[in-house]
């Protein structure tokens, strides 16, 4: 399908609202100091590079070797918003402390992830995997905090499960 298709303009389309939605996060975000906002704001910022990239590679006509790059960046972008939005529901769960040792984990889970699209044709497939698992455990560690009564918690596990819920229907093709 050729960036003319239907799908692939529709595709351009939302992945453009979801860069303005995830930048407006980080903005709103911006205003808040501390670690945590930090983590946030950087899976914010991360999402909506991965999707203005997005944007291109459905809606525009790249040459090949363009393309080809340009989804090595988008799989690094949202390897990255994986991580770092699963490292910061652990720091708000878990404790800084044990949160570094997640971190390191999901970075390298991050790595990985990212070294085998290059190597893999069916790379979206094995993305949504990947989302499903990381974002998976995000949700889990966000809906144990809004059972505490944690302010926000709610909000960010509809989120993260809106998230999930979207993957799961752009992989089933």
């Amino acid at each position: 399908m050729g960036p003319s298709s239907p799908t692939e303009l529709s595709t351009a389309l939302t992945d453009l609202l979801c860069a303005a939605a995830a930048a407006a996060c980080a903005v709103r975000l911006g205003r808040t100091e501390g670690g945590r906002a930090i983590l946030w704001r950087s899976a914010f910022l991360t999402s909506a590079a991965a999707s203005l990239l997005g944007a291109a590679a459905h809606g525009l006509s790249l040459p090949p070797a363009l393309s080809r790059w340009s989804w090595h960046l988008i799989y690094a972008c949202l390897a990255a918003t994986v991580a770092l939005a699963a490292g910061a529901a652990a720091r708000e769960s878990l404790g800084r402390r044990a949160a570094r040792w997640t971190g390191l984990l999901l970075v390298a889970g991050a790595a990985l992830f990212w070294v085998l699209t290059a190597f893999l044709s069916d790379s979206f497939a094995l993305f949504v995997a990947y989302e499903a698992a990381g974002l998976g455990f995000a949700l889990a560690l966000l809906v144990s905090l809004a059972l505490r009564g944690r302010p926000g918690a709610a909000a960010a596990s509809a989120g993260r499960g809106r998230f999930l819920l979207a993957g799961a229907v752009q992989g089933s093709g």
